[in-house]
């Protein structure tokens, strides 16, 4: 089972990698210096991998600070007597919601 999560990990890092080097490839700047053979080459592959793992670190935490100030910020407009128990009432029926829901939030706008 653990090989299998390795194995899932490793093909979801390096489909991330790919992807990056794509992007900097479409980029003006960098159309003509990142040629064809920047997926067999071992330095591109290992800034793209930092820039990868930083970048998916980056956006774990910025949507989770949304997702908190946003609930925060509901339970502001519901009551502004008593915040603090509306805020944990509210993030733990969205959480509930979100996290028993299999549905991704990108499938649901297609």
């Amino acid at each position: 089972m653990l090989n299998t999560l390795k194995m899932a990990l490793k093909i979801d890092l390096t489909y991330a990698i790919n992807a990056n080097i794509y992007q900097f490839k479409k980029l003006p700047i960098l159309k003509n210096i990142i040629g064809d053979n920047a997926y067999k080459n071992d330095r591109v592959k290992k800034f793209a991998r930092t820039f990868s793992i930083l970048m998916s670190a980056c956006r774990a935490i910025f949507f989770r600070l949304l997702y908190f100030f946003v609930i925060y910020y509901i339970s502001s407009f519901i009551n502004k007597n008593d915040i603090t128990r509306t805020f944990i009432f509210i993030y733990f029926v969205f959480t509930f919601i979100f996290y028993t829901n299999p549905v991704k939030i990108s499938e649901r706008a297609a």
